[in-house]
């Protein structure tokens, strides 16, 4: 399972876990010390990529729509026109777009917020276009990448970004949240188990019954 940056669907996923991570870089934002760019990193299903839309969000104004906020930019791996499949990296022509946007003012006046989901998929030539941008941004420009570890992307560029990693969070807070959103207490207590500390995994299972059907068939296969 993928964490979700499909923003009509997944939005307003709860952050889970991370709350006092963000109340830390909203005193950071309210201080006016916020850095331009930040490595997000956690393991998968962490919730990093869900931690970067509510880290944009509350920059550009809290309570937005980010699937149609001007100022929000999302870079994530395309599809190949032929297959329909998944790119395996992040193309050059997708950092150069990127960074004519960052290159002019804002479309509010206000910030700009970037977003690259699985930054250690840009190649060598699109983290090289990527690096102007990365050193002399412009002013009320925030550049928010997420990638597994700071290890998997290339040294250029996690050299120029702040890392903020994400740790495992509790089962115990993790159930605590699916039940408080509706989930049923016994579901909630089995993924909160199933989901080894990420709760954007234990997240996307309590949302989609046909994906917790097999995985209930597929534990229940183990344990016989």
């Amino acid at each position: 399972m993928e964490e979700g940056l499909n923003l009509k669907k997944n939005q307003f996923q709860p952050l889970i876990g991370h709350e006092a991570s963000l109340a830390l870089f909203e005193r950071v934002f309210k201080n006016n010390s916020l850095a331009h760019a930040y490595l997000i990193t956690g393991a998968k299903g962490a919730g990093k990529n869900i931690f970067a839309l509510h880290l944009a969000a509350l920059v550009l104004g809290g309570e937005v729509d980010l699937s149609s906020q001007p100022d929000f930019l999302l870079i994530e791996r395309g599809l190949e026109p032929k297959t329909g499949k998944p790119r395996a990296i992040i193309a050059l022509d997708q950092i150069h777009a990127l960074c004519n946007k960052l290159s002019r003012k804002s479309f509010l006046g206000g910030w700009q917020v970037a977003v690259i989901r699985d930054a250690q998929l840009l190649n060598t030539a699109a983290a090289n276009a990527l690096l102007k941008t990365l050193e002399e941004p412009h002013s009320q420009t925030l550049i928010l990448l997420t990638a597994p570890d700071k290890e998997s992307v290339l040294p250029t560029i996690r050299s120029r970004c702040q890392e903020a990693k994400l740790g495992r969070v509790t089962r115990q807070e993790i159930e605590r949240a699916l039940v408080d959103r509706g989930i049923a207490a016994t579901q909630a207590s089995l993924l909160a188990r199933l989901a080894n500390g990420c709760p954007s995994q234990a997240w996307y299972y309590a949302n989609d019954a046909v994906a917790f059907s097999e995985l209930c068939s597929w534990r229940e296969a183990v344990l016989s």
